[in-house]
């Protein structure tokens, strides 16, 4: 088995500025298990627990406009998302860990679809990321103006 790692590299967390305080309180970034509205309930068999994370430290113009997901289960546009920067040593390539963990191809298909053609830039770890290992915390993802359309 290959685990392409990070080792340690910055990791973008993006969640809705609703939230943000609460999150923030939490002092961890929680682990999901967001079903996409494309799968058939009857096919998952196991849930997938894990915090998502990008690579991408910018929203593409499809997220920042609400049209593609920034992680499964959540979209917003860049007048309504939070970035969170993390330092994690164990998050692991979200297609290896897929594969390791047999997702088959036609669910992984199915995600990328629904997040614009991105989920190549996802990492994923498999446990809370506590407070401790955030970087910066900020209202407005970086690159992002004040004035983006909602």
């Amino acid at each position: 088995m290959v685990i392409v790692s990070n080792r340690r590299r910055l990791l973008y967390y993006f969640a809705p500025r609703a939230g943000l305080a609460e999150l923030v309180a939490s002092e961890r970034l929680p682990v999901d298990s967001p079903i996409p509205r494309s799968w058939p309930a009857r096919l998952v068999r196991k849930p997938i627990t894990v915090v998502w994370l990008s690579d991408l430290g910018e929203l593409t113009p499809e997220q920042a406009a609400g049209a593609a997901m920034v992680r499964p289960g959540v979209t917003g546009t860049a007048a309504t998302l939070a970035r969170i920067t993390v330092s994690v040593p164990d998050a692991q390539y979200w297609t290896r860990w897929a594969e390791w963990h047999a997702i088959s191809r036609h669910w992984q298909e199915e995600l990328d679809s629904d997040a614009g053609g991105l989920s190549g830039r996802w990492w994923v770890v498999s446990r809370p990321i506590p407070a401790s290992q955030w970087v910066k915390v900020e209202p407005r993802p970086a690159g992002q103006s004040a004035n983006a359309r909602a």
